[in-house]
């Protein structure tokens, strides 16, 4: 995966531009690093205050895929909360 590094943070919005990558794994590695790294360290609560849009269900930045990733960095399983998988969703 390729190291985000490219950030442009727009003061007079409250909007985040990332501009590098062509490929559909550097717009993950974007969201993973904005969610994990960047929007923490602006005291954002990235359970509660983010919001991600995606054009498409299928593919590496579709809602399937991103759904799975960002529930990894967000909510990660731990052996103390009880999850129920029901037709391949963990609720």
């Amino acid at each position: 995966m390729p190291l985000v590094t490219a950030w442009l943070y727009l003061r007079q919005t409250d909007c985040l531009w990332y501009g590098d990558g062509l490929q559909p794994e550097h717009g993950v590695q974007a969201i993973s690093e904005l969610i994990s790294q960047f929007l923490p360290n602006l005291a954002f609560n990235t359970a509660t205050d983010v919001q991600v849009l995606c054009p498409m269900a299928r593919g590496l930045v579709g809602t399937r895929n991103l759904n799975n990733v960002l529930q990894q960095l967000i909510n990660p399983p731990t052996p103390e909360k009880v999850e129920i998988t029901r037709v391949l969703m963990k609720l």
